[in-house]
C-alpha cells in the first residue's frame, strides 16, 4: 500500500532523447498488439452473439420461464422490488441482509432466480416475497429484469414504483434501510452510482424508476425491443448503457444517491498523513494515476510541501490534491474506483462483489478496509472473493476475454 504514496517523494533526472524514443516505441507497440488482441475478441463476440440469436429461449419469454410462483408476503402498495438472483447452493448472509431489509420496506420484493436454489431456501424466499420467478440462465440479469417486468407489468399493472437489483454486490446491513428508503424517493429515475468507462450510464446493479419512467414510451419500447443474449459487452453496451441513454434522451436526468464531487471535502488533504490515508483508499491502478498526475502538474513547491511531510499543506495545495483524487474519480466506474471512500464517508452499504476478480484490489488490502465487519460478515465476504479468484485462475481463451472485458 505504501509504495505506490512513496512514488510522490521519488525525483528523477529528465530522460534522454533515447530513453524517449524507446519509450515512445514501446508505448506503440503496447496499442498495437492491444488493438490487434481487440479486433480479435469484437469478431468473437459477434460469433457468440449469432449463437444465442439462434437459441429459441431469447425469443420467447414462455421457453425462459420454468415458473412462477405465489409468494406469502404481499403488500398493498404499487411498488416492486425486482432482485436477480444467481446462487449456489445457498443463499449467502450479505443477500439475505438486503432480504431482511425490503421485509420492513413498503416494497412487494419479486425474487427471479436464474439458478436453482434447495426446497428449503425457496420457501424461506416466500415468505419474504410476493413472487418468485424461476427461469433459465438466458440473458443473466438483464435478461431476468426483462422477463421479472413483463410478468409483473401483466399480473399487477403499471407499478408506482420499480426497482431493479441483482446479487453482484455484498449487501451489508448497516445503511440498508436508508438506502432503500432513498430508492424510494421522489425522483423518477434514482441510481446508486453512475459509471463513466466506455460511455456513460448509470450502475444496473440497483436502479429504482418512478411512475413517470414506467409509463413512457422509451421505458417500455427499450424492454420490448431489448434481446437477452446475455454477452457482458451486450449487457454493458446494450443493456445499461442503452437503457440510460433512452431515458436521458426521452428526457429523464439520473438522480445518483453516491457520486464522486460530494467526497470532495474528505480527500482535501491538510497534511501528508491525511494525503496518504486518502490515497490508500483509491484502488492500486488509481492511486498511481492520480500520483502521475501530480508529479506532472502540480507546481515545483506544492511537490516540495508533499516530499517534505510539512504539517500542514496550504489551502491552494489541499485544492489541488482533492481535485486530483476527485477528477480520477469521476473518470471511472465509481463503485470500483471510490465504492470504499463512498462507504468510509457516506455509509454506503453495497460494495461489488468482483472487486478481488477484477483486480481492482488486492485481498490484503480488502480484508484490512473491511475490518468494521462482524467476524462472520468478514469471514463469508472474504470467502466469497477468494472462490472467484482472479484473471490468473483463467485458462488462456478466458483470459484472453477477460482482458477485454468480455467475460
Amino acid at each position: 500500500m505504501n509504495k505506490p504514496i512513496a512514488t510522490l517523494d521519488e525525483t528523477s533526472e529528465p530522460a534522454g532523447v533515447f530513453r524517449k524514443i524507446l519509450d515512445f516505441a514501446g508505448y506503440c507497440l503496447y496499442w498495437a498488439g492491444y488493438w490487434t488482441e481487440h479486433l480479435l475478441v469484437l469478431e468473437l463476440e459477434i460469433a457468440r452473439r449469432a449463437l444465442r440469436l439462434a437459441d429459441p429461449r431469447v425469443h420467447s419469454e414462455a421457453k425462459r420461464i420454468k415458473s412462477i410462483e405465489e409468494g406469502r408476503l404481499s403488500k398493498q402498495t404499487g411498488k416492486f422490488f425486482i432482485l436477480v438472483l444467481f446462487p449456489g447452493a445457498t443463499l449467502p448472509g450479505f443477500t439475505r441482509s438486503l432480504i431482511a431489509a425490503l421485509k420492513a420496506s413498503p416494497f412487494n420484493l419479486v425474487v427471479v432466480l436464474n439458478a436453482s436454489l434447495p426446497a428449503a431456501t425457496r420457501e424461506e424466499l416466500r415468505d419474504a416475497c410476493c413472487l418468485m420467478i424461476e427461469r433459465e440462465n438466458v440473458g443473466s440479469d438483464f435478461g431476468g429484469y426483462k422477463d421479472a417486468i413483463s410478468v409483473v407489468s401483466k399480473r399487477f399493472g403499471e407499478p408506482e414504483r420499480l426497482v431493479i437489483a441483482n446479487d453482484s454486490v455484498f449487501y451489508f446491513r448497516d445503511g440498508l434501510d436508508k438506502l432503500i428508503a432513498d430508492l424510494d424517493g421522489p425522483q423518477d429515475f434514482i441510481g446508486v452510482s453512475e459509471v463513466f468507462d466506455h460511455h456513460y450510464h448509470v450502475a444496473s446493479f440497483l436502479i429504482s424508476f418512478g411512475p413517470s419512467i414506467v409509463r413512457s414510451e422509451a421505458f417500455r419500447n427499450f424492454w420490448a425491443g431489448f434481446r437477452p443474449l446475455g454477452t457482458r459487452r451486450w449487457n454493458i453496451f446494450h443493456g445499461e448503457g442503452a437503457l440510460t441513454e433512452n431515458l436521458v434522451a426521452a428526457g429523464f436526468r439520473p438522480h445518483i444517491l453516491f457520486r464522486a464531487e460530494p467526497l470532495r471535502p474528505h480527500v482535501r488533504a491538510r497534511n501528508r498523513a491525511e494525503l496518504d490515508a486518502a490515497l490508500a483508499m483509491l484502488p492500486t491502478r488509481h492511486r498511481d494515476k492520480v500520483i502521475k498526475h501530480m508529479r506532472r502538474e502540480f507546481a515545483p513547491d506544492h511537490l516540495a510541501a508533499i516530499r517534505a511531510g510539512t504539517t500542514q499543506f496550504d489551502a491552494a495545495l489541499s485544492d489541488r490534491i482533492a481535485d486530483a483524487i476527485v477528477d480520477q474519480i469521476m473518470q471511472r466506474n465509481q463503485m470500483h474506483a471510490a465504492g470504499f471512500l463512498f462507504r468510509k464517508n457516506f455509509n454506503l452499504p453495497v460494495i461489488k462483489r468482483d472487486i478481488f476478480y477484477r483486480e481492482i484490489y488486492p485481498l490484503d488490502e480488502i480484508a484490512a478496509k473491511f475490518s468494521d465487519l462482524d467476524p462472520v460478515t468478514k469471514e463469508e465476504v472474504m470467502a466469497d472473493l477468494q472462490r472467484r479468484g482472479t484473471a490468473a485462475n483463467l485458462g488462456f481463451l478466458r483470459k484472453f476475454l477477460y482482458r477485454h472485458s468480455a467475460i
